[in-house]
């Protein structure tokens, strides 16, 4: 309902932009030191994304340097750890 809120239901936009839904196997994708050093698990070893739809925020190259999220059941809205920094979503401009 949050991406249909959105007016983000087209399947090929998502793809483009590469919007992908927090479902719990990033857990298992990572080492745990490497999910606790990048942020993306918490202390107890949770994925912080977790039911969350994600959206990966890319620098001017379009490397993705960090990640929003939104929470799809307390509509939270979560980013990685760390400074937040100016980004330019070149993929939107095009």
């Amino acid at each position: 309902s949050y991406l249909a809120s959105r007016g983000l239901m087209d399947p090929d936009l998502l793809a483009r932009f590469r919007v992908g839904y927090g479902d719990g196997t990033v857990k298992a994708a990572l080492r745990l030191e490497d999910g606790l050093r990048t942020g993306l698990l918490n202390p107890r070893g949770v994925d912080i994304f977790y039911r969350s739809i994600v959206f990966p925020l890319t620098d001017a190259e379009g490397r993705t340097v960090s990640f929003y999220a939104r929470h799809t059941q307390h509509a939270r809205h979560l980013y990685l750890r760390g400074p937040h920094r100016g980004l330019l979503n070149a993929n939107a401009m095009a």
